[in-house]
């Protein structure tokens, strides 16, 4: 889902988490993954989401990926991470 608009969290059961993702024309994923301290994983079918951060001097540093998964290929396709990445620092949202 190269144009994900919303991503909000569903259920959280431990380190278990459900969320369910909508796109930007109106594409629709439920992503599964599990939260650990300092880290999340989120995939379904074809997206997968990544994200890390970790506390630096008076800061935070946080590290993501995003792509979709080709079922024909092994390789995990980063398809408008760079730009969405850069859009999403700038206006960071907290998590619930």
């Amino acid at each position: 889902m190269t144009d994900m608009r919303r991503l909000r969290v569903v259920r959280r059961q431990g380190e278990c988490v459900e969320a369910l993702a909508r796109g930007r024309y109106g594409t629709r994923a439920r992503l599964r993954g599990v939260r650990r301290p300092g880290r999340c994983r989120l995939r379904s079918r074809f997206p997968l989401i990544g994200v890390a951060a970790t506390p630096e001097g008076a800061g935070t540093r946080v590290a993501f990926t995003a792509g979709v998964r080709v079922p024909s290929r092994a390789a995990l396709i980063p398809v408008g991470v760079r730009r969405e990445g850069a859009r999403n620092v700038e206006k960071p949202t907290a998590l619930p």
